[in-house]
């Protein structure tokens, strides 16, 4: 009864809930299962400044937590204590601390997080994450001052399959970043300030990678690098100007859009018989070379506007 009247009381005071320090998760969030049968706890768009209280919750294994879009800028030990979770959703937050003890409660449960920083307070992937959640299989990190990725930056994780570090200020990565991903088969490093310097380290211990996406970086020379099972590779507005013309056989997809490629830099195409998909749009093409598209009989979608 006293908790019903400290509620209405906020209603009427127009004071939003947080300030009343309800911070309760049944009293702020939503939780339910989706048609295909994964449960969930909702809290996004919420206005919350820290994370809610988990401990009242049952013994119930939920598929994901979404915490995406609040004012969330800390994350303390304990914060997740209670809960057990699969899929932990923090973007749209601007994530400017977090204790080397956050997350140990999630440790043998998390699967895939996604966590938004403030560029200007976080240089360096948080010990947290790098210590506290080996298990990971899915890994995406927006806006960090990284500047570079070091060696052995994820040597405990070993079963992770996908990484994604955007918008994250990387120029350079060094020679031992990866080297125990060997079952990372998905990379996204999109909106950075990598260069033509990286492509060594880039695929130096990443053996099945199947998907790359590399837009809006510095890249000029595509040259012939070793991913046998590489499918899809996004090179968007790079400034790119040359390409080898031995590439990556097992190409299906590739995106091309916003670079200075000519029309004579297109043999690469006369090596990638599997390709389906490919744009180049807004390059530097002027004519198509004769045969251009000769071995390329699996091609269904292709693009050359501008």
């Amino acid at each position: 009864m006293l908790l019903l009247m400290y509620i209405l009381f906020c209603f009427i005071t127009f004071i939003p809930i947080f300030y009343c320090h309800i911070n309760d998760f049944q009293t702020i969030c939503q939780a339910g299962i989706r048609q295909d049968n994964t449960n969930y706890i909702h809290c996004g768009r919420k206005q919350l400044i820290e994370i809610p209280n988990f401990t009242r919750i049952t013994n119930t294994f939920y598929d994901e937590l979404v915490l995406n879009d609040n004012q969330i800028i800390e994350i303390h030990k304990n914060a997740f204590q209670g809960l057990r979770v699969k899929r932990l959703n923090l973007s749209g937050n601007k994530i400017r601390f977090i204790s080397s003890q956050a997350f140990i409660e999630l440790s043998n449960y998390l699967e895939e997080l996604i966590i938004e920083f403030d560029s200007n307070y976080i240089n360096d992937i948080p010990n947290a994450i790098k210590m506290n959640l080996i298990n990971l299989h899915s890994l995406k990190l927006i806006n960090l001052n990284l500047i570079e990725i070091k060696n052995h930056t994820f040597i405990k994780f070993r079963k992770l399959e996908q990484l994604s570090i955007i918008k994250s200020h990387i120029k350079s990565i060094e020679s031992d970043s990866f080297i125990s991903l060997i079952n990372l088969r998905y990379l996204n490093l999109e909106q950075n300030f990598l260069n033509d310097s990286s492509w060594n380290s880039l695929i130096k211990y990443l053996p099945n990678l199947e998907i790359l996406y590399l837009s809006q970086n510095n890249f000029n020379y595509l040259k012939k690098i070793h991913l046998k099972y590489l499918k899809i590779l996004d090179l968007s507005s790079n400034g790119l100007q040359y390409i080898d013309r031995n590439i990556f056989h097992s190409l299906e997809k590739l995106y091309l859009q916003n670079n200075e490629i000519n029309s004579l830099q297109l043999t690469f195409l006369y090596s990638l018989k599997n390709l389906k998909e490919l744009n180049l749009d807004f390059n530097r093409l002027t004519f198509l070379p004769e045969k251009i598209f000769q071995i390329n009989f699996n091609l269904i979608y292709l693009s050359l506007q501008g």
